[in-house]
C-alpha cells in the first residue's frame, strides 16, 4: 500500500461516471487497505425514500447532516491492537462512531466477519457471511452466526432490492446497489444500505426503528481511496503497538529509512532499518506519540510503503 488520494464531491461524480454501470460488485473491487470515508448522521429521515427496483434515481441531495460523525478506516489487521486474535483476517474496519474494530476475511467467493472489538473481544465460532460474490440485483443470502460475546446465535440475511443512481449532498454516485439487511439475535434489526458497486463503500445507511432504538441514518460526506503500488511494495508487516514500541517486521536486501508522521503529515521521528535478507522485527520508539491514528512511511532502493497504525 503506497499512497492515498482524496476524492472530492466533484471527483466522485466524474470517476463514477467514467466506469460503465455494471451493478455488480466483486471481491477485488472492494476498497483497499488505507482507504477511509466519513459518514454523518442524517437529520431529516423523512426525506429518505426506499424505492425498490432497477435503474432508480434516489434524489437525496436535500438530506441534512448533523454534527455526529463516524470515520470508517480500512486497516491491515497487524496494524491494529487486536489483529493477533484474528490470524485469518485480511482486513480490519475501524468505525470511530461506535467505536469498533471489525475483522474480515474477504475471498473471491464471500466476505465474512470473523471477529470484532467493541469494549470487549468477540470471536466468531460461526463466521457471519455478509456478502456473497458477485453481488448483483435479485441476489439474496441467509446465514447463521455465533460469537463469544453473545449467548445466543443469530442470523444475517440480505436481499439486493435495487440498482440505480444515488444523489447525495456530497455528490452523485452511479452504479449503486440497494441492499436490505436483516440482522437478528433475539430481536431483529432491519437496515437499507446504498452500496457502491464500484468499490463497496457504504454511501447511505438507513436503520429502521427497532427494540434497540429509533430510526437513524448515516450518509457519506467524503472518501479517500487507498492506492496499492504492487511494483514498488516492500515486504513489511506492522504489529500492534505495545509499551511505547511499534514492532515492524521486514525483509529487504538494502537498508531502509522510515518516517513516523501524525495524521496531519507532520514529521515526528525518523530512523533506519539495517538490510536483512530474512524477516527481521525491529521495535520503533513511539513514546512521543499521543493517542489516535498515525502513519509510518518506509522507503529505500526506489521502493516505498506507507501504513497506518493506532495508539490507544
Amino acid at each position: 500500500m503506497g499512497e492515498r488520494i482524496l476524492l472530492s464531491a466533484l471527483c466522485i461524480a466524474a470517476l463514477t461516471s467514467l466506469r460503465a454501470q455494471s451493478y455488480t460488485l466483486t471481491a477485488n473491487e472492494q476498497l483497499p487497505i488505507g482507504s477511509t470515508y466519513t459518514l454523518r448522521e442524517v437529520q431529516n429521515l423523512a426525506a429518505i425514500d426506499t424505492t425498490l427496483g432497477q435503474n432508480v434515481t434516489w434524489q437525496f441531495n436535500d438530506l441534512i447532516a448533523t454534527a455526529t460523525t463516524s470515520v470508517v478506516d480500512f486497516l491491515a489487521p497487524g496494524a491494529t491492537p487486536y489483529g493477533a486474535s484474528f490470524p485469518t483476517a485480511d482486513h480490519c474496519v475501524h468505525e470511530s462512531g461506535i467505536p469498533r474494530y471489525s475483522y474480515f476475511s474477504n475471498t473471491a467467493d464471500s466476505m465474512s466477519r470473523i471477529g470484532y472489538y467493541a469494549g470487549s473481544l468477540a470471536i466468531y465460532s460461526d463466521p457471519q457471511v455478509e456478502l456473497v460474490y458477485p453481488v448483483q440485483y435479485g441476489d439474496s443470502n441467509s446465514d447463521t452466526w455465533a460469537n463469544s460475546a453473545l449467548t445466543f446465535p443469530g442470523t444475517y440475511d440480505y436481499d439486493v432490492v435495487g440498482t440505480g443512481t444515488l444523489i447525495l449532498p456530497s455528490g452523485t454516485w452511479n452504479d449503486v446497489l440497494l441492499l436490505r439487511l436483516r440482522l437478528e439475535n433475539v430481536f431483529p434489526i432491519v437496515q437499507y444500505v446504498w452500496m457502491s458497486a464500484t468499490n463497496g463503500a457504504n454511501l447511505l445507511l438507513y436503520m429502521q426503528s427497532s427494540f434497540f432504538g429509533p430510526a437513524s441514518a448515516l450518509m457519506l460526506t467524503s472518501l479517500e481511496v487507498g492506492i496499492s503500488d504492487h511494483a514498488q511494495e516492500l515486504e513489511l508487516r506492522l504489529h500492534a503497538p505495545s509499551n511505547g514500541m511499534l514492532p515492524l517486521t521486514y525483509a529487504n536486501a538494502g537498508s531502509l529509512g522510515y518516517r513516523v508522521l501524525d495524521p496531519a503529515g507532520r514529521l515526528i521521528t525518523t530512523g533506519r532499518l539495517a538490510a536483512s535478507a530474512q524477516p527481521r522485527t525491529e521495535l520503533i520508539d513511539i513514546t512521543a506519540l499521543g493517542a489516535g491514528l498515525h502513519l509510518i512511511e518506509v522507503a529505500g532502493d526506489g521502493q516505498r510503503r506507507t501504513m497506518r497504525f493506532f495508539v490507544d
